[in-house]
């Protein structure tokens, strides 16, 4: 994956602050949630307050590149739609469970809507059967999704619609303000 030159900048001030803790060697990725900009910034948004802590896609998506599923060590830049940086997250744990299976703990960590398994079947359904639509394909119970929990490394803290510097969540590292800065 090639990063944008704002992604590297936010990537390399992160290794730069964290030398020597084996951060060097890891696959990085960069990319925003969702297909829309509203959806995109407010998940990301959520990711900096430490609500999100986990994402799920369609496993399907995989077959084609299996080196692309994301896997425990794995470093990722949250990117507002834009492209601009939010936020390095780092995946903790990945499973792959028909999406019947996905279960209330994990619908929490998405940290959606009110939190509920509810919440999540409703929107998630709607979200991979417009994914699926665009293959041809049709949304299924039985259809695998990869849950992918992670934590926030390194956070941007800046407004994706000002830009401005905006502060950010406890025990966060952040930028200077000067510095430049398909999954729901």
């Amino acid at each position: 994956m090639i990063l944008t030159d704002e992604q590297s900048r936010f990537l390399a001030e992160f290794l730069e602050q964290n030398r020597g803790a084996g951060f060097e060697t890891r696959k990085v990725g960069a990319w925003h949630f969702c297909y829309d900009p509203e959806p995109a910034d407010r998940l990301a948004t959520l990711v900096l307050k430490g609500v999100k802590t986990a994402t799920s896609s369609a496993y399907w998506g995989y077959d084609a590149d299996p080196d692309s599923v994301p896997r425990p060590g794995n470093l990722s830049i949250i990117t507002f739609y834009s492209g601009m940086p939010a936020c390095l997250i780092e995946t903790v744990r990945t499973t792959i469970v028909p999406y019947r299976d996905v279960g209330t703990d994990f619908a929490r960590k998405e940290g959606e809507g009110d939190r509920s398994l509810r919440y999540w079947r409703s929107v998630h359904r709607e979200f991979f059967s417009r994914e699926l639509e665009n293959y041809g394909l049709r949304f299924s119970q039985t259809m695998l999704v990869l849950c992918e929990e992670f934590r926030l490394l390194h956070s941007a803290a800046l407004d994706p619609a000002t830009r401005a510097f905006q502060g950010q969540p406890d025990g966060v590292s952040s930028p200077s303000p000067n510095t430049a800065a398909s999954k729901r």
